[in-house]
């Protein structure tokens, strides 16, 4: 029995740990101990599947730096919002990751989003696997490309950007007695990277030549949907009450000819009370989606990854409310598809059920979500599975790292295909 340590360090909710957790059930049950070492432990054991696993919190960033331009244009700008440009911050999140190894003693480290925690690596005979839907793994140019390839971004600002990480990166490596990084890109220069997407929703349009595992679901669990008793189209809602629109939404549909069913985290009983009304119900769990797909005619939700997945997997079309960048590109993906209407903040207040109506009976929505579904039908999530954990018995049996780019044991090549208002979701 080997142990494996999986990393979690950046982004919002649990949409990371519940992509990790069938790979993690595979691995155990290949005879593996699995680690969890998260960012938010504060839900975690709502998840369903994670009480059977070792759960430690992992080191995270937590000041807020002010201060920065915006928006964020490259991955230099997200790492220098959680301390890239602090070398003692940088140092001690470091020096953290390497004693949560020495206390846990894994054999492979799996990181996803987890930039730190795989810095943290460099001189240890740690093999690393990079995992995830591919926003955390940029491609290795020099400097890394834009995130918003609808913007022309000058070359100067991206080298600017990177070039802080890098000094900041470069003395605390020094200070450890590591060698130096010369660009970014070796930050990812990792044992292997698996990149856990279909390539339609790669994040960066620009990477080349790559190699995708495929869609991955993450496990069903979550409580029965209990629907309205009202007529109408069935819609399922889930979004937080921080988005702009959220208000503007619920009373839009409480007053509209569907039946809603809607889920949004951290909403007290009180507020849930207020605005139920006959055709809209809150959910004060979370879902099970697979049960939801079977019959909603179509998801709301702000374009997380595998809720966008596991919509069109299901042959449902989605309205799409993006908060941050990778749900934004996530949501330029699924228009790109013509599957979905992905709604712009910036421009006039949306008119929600004149778009809600047109996403359902314009039958061309559907038609384009049922074609990805065909596309994938016969995908084998099980096999990608067992080749992914079979891989990291390779590794792991390995005598340390070999610092490779990337790996092609799971992998099976795609041809790259390929949208809302507003610049971001338009390009």
């Amino acid at each position: 029995m080997a142990k494996v340590l999986y990393a979690w360090e950046l982004g919002a909710d649990y949409g990371h740990v519940n992509s990790f957790l069938p790979l993690a059930e595979h691995l155990r049950a290949r005879g593996h101990q699995v680690v969890l070492a998260v960012k938010d432990l504060s839900r975690i054991q709502s998840l369903s599947g994670t009480g059977d696993f070792d759960i430690v919190q992992a080191p995270v960033w937590l000041p807020v730096v002010t201060g920065l331009p915006e928006p964020q244009m490259c991955y230099a700008d997200i790492l220098h919002r959680f301390g890239y440009l602090d070398y003692n911050g940088l140092l001690g999140m470091v020096k953290a990751w390497r004693a949560l190894y020495a206390l846990v003693e894994p054999q492979l480290l799996i990181a996803d989003h987890a930039p730190t925690a795989l810095l943290a690596t460099r001189g240890l005979a740690l093999p690393r696997m990079l995992f995830g839907s591919g926003f955390y793994s940029p491609p290795r140019t020099s400097p890394l490309p834009s995130m918003r390839p609808w913007r022309q971004v000058p070359a100067q600002r991206l080298e600017n950007s990177e070039r802080a990480v890098l000094d900041t990166i470069n003395q605390v490596l020094a200070r450890l007695g590591m060698g130096s990084l010369d660009r970014l890109a070796e930050l990812f220069a990792v044992d292997e990277d698996i990149l856990i997407t279909p390539e339609e929703f790669d994040h960066y349009s620009q990477r080349g030549e790559a190699h995708y595992a495929g869609p991955l679901i993450s496990r069903d669990g979550g409580a029965a949907p209990d629907w309205p008793t009202a007529a109408g189209p069935r819609l399922f809602v889930y979004v937080k009450q921080n988005h702009k629109y959220f208000e503007r939404l619920i009373e839009q549909l409480r007053q509209s000819s569907f039946c809603v069913l809607v889920h949004t985290p951290g909403l007290s009983g009180t507020q849930r009370q207020a605005l139920q009304s006959s055709s809209l119900r809150f959910s004060p769990q979370p879902v099970d989606m697979r049960a939801v797909c079977q019959d909603a005619a179509a998801v709301i939700c702000h374009a997380g990854h595998g809720t966008i997945l596991r919509t069109l997997l299901s042959g449902l079309p989605l309205l799409l409310l993006p908060m941050y960048l990778e749900q934004t590109l996530n949501a330029r993906n699924a228009v790109r598809l013509g599957a979905a209407v992905a709604v712009d903040t910036t421009g006039e207040a949306p008119d929600f059920p004149a778009l809600l109506r047109d996403l359902v009976d314009n039958p061309a929505y559907g038609a384009r979500a049922r074609d990805f579904a065909r596309k994938y039908a016969d995908f084998d999530q099980d096999g990608m599975l067992d080749s992914i954990a079979l891989r990291c018995e390779e590794l792991m049996t390995d005598n340390g790292p070999a610092h490779a780019t990337a790996g092609t044991a799971v992998s099976r090549p795609q041809t790259r295909h390929g949208t809302a208002t507003g610049e971001e979701l338009t390009g």
